[in-house]
């Protein structure tokens, strides 16, 4: 599944936040992206890394260890 482009950038205070979906990025940084909807994780997958996201969680796994997301 993926995620819908937001059509109108965000505003704080007098910058411009412009989001760009997780698939985007790594797939422009040379990553192979999987969705799994049932844990509602992606998984990123370039060369011998591997990263899962989860939606909701504030860490992630990065080549098997558990990583805080700051």
């Amino acid at each position: 599944e993926v995620a819908k482009e937001i059509e109108e950038p965000r505003m704080m205070e007098s910058e411009v936040v412009q989001y760009k979906s997780v698939r985007d990025v790594a797939m422009e940084c040379g990553y192979d992206v999987t969705w799994d909807n049932e844990t509602k994780s992606v998984t990123l997958v370039k060369g011998e890394n591997v990263i899962v996201l989860t939606v909701g969680q504030a860490e992630c796994i990065y080549n098997g260890s558990i990583k805080v997301l700051k």
